[in-house]
């Protein structure tokens, strides 16, 4: 545990989201001595104070990404900068980097860790147009690291990747990417507490009263329960503070968080007989979706339901013994399927 004087300033987006608020509700609970150390970025002042209730002794400032005056002036006064509000939002990135370059030029390092997403993974799926079908290909963020940091342009995410990456070439800027697959469990934050990939399948099963899957549904995923992935960015917060040597920071330090993968198919059969036996639609019975009317349900409903990406985290194990221990995806689903018809209002 740390004292006072390791106290580092920490600037920290997406307090209010489902990544974001879990994380830090795990980094202070870890080091709640930090927390009169801690600036967040939230949008309005409702959202304000509803977290100041929480947590009081944190600094907040209010506006949004695309207030790039604010986003370098506190980057520039922060020790650590964790980015987990957004992973493609190319003009909040570049006000964070320039805030962190103006430490450099006062002779100051500063940590940037920053959250991405496995949908960079999807990029040759998208290429050739391929829906529902399963790809052998796994990423790994260890032997295959220079892959990884080499994606072609194309690639989801893969524009604001590149500035992290590019900003790790400094060494004043120690950058950290975090790369998770679907992301599943409920959030205990205090903004928005649901994820996104799983709850929208289950609402939109319900709402058209049929599953589906996408084409033949054989596409893979990885997934990882939200407590895990906390448990992570925690470990690199940590490694930041306590200026641990532990960690990969820079041009390598790409950190895949997957616990497990699932196939698309089998994960929509399990909702469909999970809402069926609760009377939510009328059988367990599963579309085939074309990615067209797939589209027409959710944009990116082809993508997340029905391409591959298949990862490998090897880094966060190796090098800071991340050990994930929450339930399954699978064991999870009848906990989602629940918390959709409460937020829906079927019971």
């Amino acid at each position: 545990m740390s004292s006072e004087r390791d106290a580092k300033k920490l600037f920290f987006l997406g307090a209010t989201g489902y990544i974001g608020g879990d994380a830090l509700k795990i980094i202070l609970e870890r080091f709640p001595e930090q927390e009169q150390s801690v600036t967040v970025l939230i949008r309005d002042q409702k959202k304000g104070d509803a977290f100041k209730a929480i947590y009081p002794g944190i600094r907040i400032v209010y506006g949004s990404l695309e207030d790039t005056d604010l986003l370098v002036s506190e980057s520039s006064k922060a020790d650590i900068v964790m980015n987990l509000a957004h992973a493609d939002h190319v003009s909040g990135t570049e006000a964070i980097i320039a805030g962190l370059k103006q430490r450099v030029a006062e002779g100051k390092t500063s940590f940037l860790i920053h959250c991405s997403g496995t949908g960079i993974l999807l990029y040759e799926d998208m290429r050739t147009e391929t829906y529902g079908e399963s790809s052998s290909k796994i990423y790994d963020d260890w032997e295959g690291i220079k892959e990884i940091t080499s994606l072609p342009d194309s690639a989801p995410h893969r524009d604001v990747d590149k500035l992290v990456l590019e900003a790790g070439k400094d060494a004043q800027i120690k950058t950290a990417i975090v790369c998770p697959p679907l992301i599943y469990g409920i959030g205990r934050g205090p903004g928005n507490q649901r994820s996104a990939q799983i709850p929208w399948l289950i609402h939109h099963f319900l709402k058209r009263g049929k599953g589906f899957q996408v084409a033949e549904g054989k596409a893979f995923w990885n997934n990882v329960h939200i407590y895990d992935l906390s448990e992570l960015f925690a470990s690199l917060f940590e490694e930041a503070l306590l200026g641990k040597q532990n960690a990969t920071w820079g041009t390598e330090a790409y950190y895949f968080a997957e616990n497990g993968s699932h196939i698309w198919g089998d994960i929509s059969a399990q909702i469909a007989q999970i809402a069926s036996s609760k009377g939510l639609i009328k059988d367990a019975s599963l579309d085939k979706l074309s990615a067209e009317d797939t589209s027409e349900i959710l944009r990116y409903g082809p993508a997340i339901w029905g391409q591959n990406s298949r990862s490998n985290a090897i880094r966060a194990r190796k090098l800071l013994g991340w050990a994930p221990k929450e339930r399954s995806l699978e064991e999870d689903l009848p906990t989602a399927v629940d918390y959709e018809v409460q937020r829906l209002d079927l019971t």
